[in-house]
């Protein structure tokens, strides 16, 4: 007879299997649709390089509005964020990842998922577990952006409704 604890670890196995599986293809089904999507980039922005984009002065030349997604590591050990941002038609509009540091944070902005192409849309980014995230609306004036954050496996998933750069 199986215990409780061997059928619930099958399911935790199943669940992580199922989750890997929707990362990878998330990851790797564009590519082979034949769609033109940019390859996956490594994106490095500590803390200190948020507080100085925050801070920036107006300025004519830069863009009107970027979305900065922002990523909590709450454990001891280095945790890793991919994320896939969609246009309004919801066909991937690039890809990113950024590594956390243990008890660190990281930050990637919407024009470096896509690439600097304009769009707006939406993003999903797949964390390690007892990873945060949130998301900032930078413009002519800055605000939070809702986050929908939930735990698939032993790894979270967070959404976020509204995602632009132009």
């Amino acid at each position: 007879m199986r215990s409780i604890n061997s059928v619930k670890t099958r399911s935790a196995r199943w669940v992580t299997a199922l989750a890997v599986t929707a990362l990878i293809g998330a990851f790797v089904a564009p590519a082979a649709s034949g769609r033109d999507v940019e390859p996956l980039r490594d994106i490095e922005r500590d803390a200190a390089s948020l507080r100085d984009r925050i801070d920036l002065p107006p300025d004519p030349d830069r863009d009107v509005a970027d979305t900065a997604i922002v990523i909590t590591n709450l454990a001891n050990r280095r945790g890793v964020a991919f994320c896939v941002a969609f246009d309004y038609e919801g066909k991937p509009a690039g890809r990113g990842r950024v590594r956390v540091p243990p008890r660190g944070l990281r930050w990637l902005l919407a024009s470096d998922i896509s690439n600097d192409v304009d769009f707006v849309g939406s993003a999903q980014c797949f964390l390690s577990a007892e990873m945060l995230g949130s998301a900032i609306f930078l413009g002519r004036g800055i605000t939070d952006l809702p986050v929908h954050q939930r735990a698939v496996g032993r790894a979270n998933r967070i959404a976020i409704p509204v995602v632009a750069h132009y």
